[in-house]
């Protein structure tokens, strides 16, 4: 995870590409941690992350989800 997250940093053409890391390690910290290692989001494994997963991935690339999109 943290040497891929790095990689993707490092290159030009992945840079600025949105990470969301997907766990189900939900310890005190874990959020902060993957922040400073360059994700996006962390979201814990839970009955609802398919919508909250949808809606995170329709933020980052600028979907209006009120218009059905």
């Amino acid at each position: 995870g943290k040497t891929f997250i790095q990689k993707l940093r490092n290159d030009a053409r992945t840079a600025y590409t949105p990470v969301i890391a997907l766990s189900k390690d939900s310890r005190p910290g874990r959020l902060s941690e993957c922040l400073r290692n360059g994700c996006d989001e962390y979201l814990v494994k839970s009955g609802k992350i398919i919508e909250e997963l949808l809606s995170l991935v329709s933020n980052a690339l600028g979907v209006d989800q009120s218009a059905g999109g």
